[in-house]
């Protein structure tokens, strides 16, 4: 009875194609909602979307008596190591109109049947009572997944949906006291902290409002119109058009005259023409002239 249950919403999830696969299909892993109560904490984040990056400037201010923790740093590959950066955790969820891009700084729980000596980390820092944070981060379009835990989690490689609809951005913040089990360290580079569900459930995820990724059509860059090759003298003319060639006088009318510009009526005759008409018109020759009585 309960896989029949489970493959009906299954079903129902799929609907319109919003949902992502289940993790067991190779979808991501099962993110359940963290029990703790949101810090008292002012929260925004500005996305702005263009047609190859998304770029999110977040602020959060902390309005607690007490310090917060916020991981706002990722762990990245760094030639033959690894260093802390603001690059985002990049993973997807089902939408209402589609898949959905999530980039985060915050703590993952442990994959089911996961199995890691070490837990994976990541970076963030402590903000002082009323003390303000702004973070800016970006990922390049199309983006890659990323999540400290890997893409291979037994179910084969976990990538991307092709065509997201929308993005959102989220925010793990921790509030004191900060749980011994998110293992903070000082690094040169700042604090880091292990992923786990420890630090997974201590902590409480600010998410902006989903943003499109559909640019609209009048959006789309200039491009050049590009003619063909054919001259225009070639072209067949439209109905009721006269053509160059129609429009052009006769060769030997050209050779003998010409219009003066802007005055069509008036005839400018050449020199050779103009004697002839002061002279009159010659007489024949002699030789074909009547002879006389």
């Amino acid at each position: 009875m309960g896989s029949v249950i489970a493959a009906l919403l299954a079903a129902l999830s799929g609907c319109g194609g919003s949902a992502v696969p289940g993790f067991e299909d190779g979808g991501e892993p099962p993110d359940p909602s963290s029990p703790a109560t949101a810090p008292e904490v002012d929260f925004s984040a500005n996305i702005e979307v263009e047609a190859t990056s998304v770029s999110v400037t977040y602020t959060v201010t902390n309005n607690e008596s007490s310090e917060i923790f916020v991981a706002d740093r990722t762990l990245v590959p760094s030639g033959a190591g690894t260093k802390l950066s603001t690059a985002p955790y990049v993973t997807a969820e089902s939408g209402e109109d589609g898949p959905v891009l999530v980039l985060s700084h915050r703590v993952f729980p442990w994959p089911p049947d996961v199995n890691l000596a070490v837990a994976p980390t990541g970076g963030g820092q402590l903000l002082a009572p009323g003390k303000t944070l702004t973070v800016e981060t970006s990922v390049d379009l199309p983006a890659t997944r990323n999540q400290p835990f890997g893409d291979d989690l037994g179910h084969g490689k976990i990538t991307l949906p092709k065509e997201p609809v929308a993005v959102r951005f989220c925010l793990s913040v921790v509030a004191s006291p900060i749980p011994p089990a998110l293992r903070l360290e000082g690094t040169d580079a700042g604090l880091t902290f292990a992923h786990g569900n420890a630090g997974h459930d201590a902590q409480h995820l600010f998410c902006s409002a989903s943003k499109s990724l559909v640019t609209p059509t009048s959006s789309r860059p200039w491009q050049p119109r590009i003619r063909s090759s054919r001259s225009r003298s070639h072209r067949r003319p439209r109905f009721g058009e006269t053509t160059t060639d129609e429009r052009r006088p006769p060769a030997s009318r050209r050779s003998a005259e010409t219009r003066t510009p802007g005055r069509p009526d008036v005839e400018v005759r050449s020199p050779e023409r103009s004697r002839r008409a002061r002279s009159g018109p010659r007489s024949a020759p002699s030789s074909l002239r009547p002879a006389r009585p």
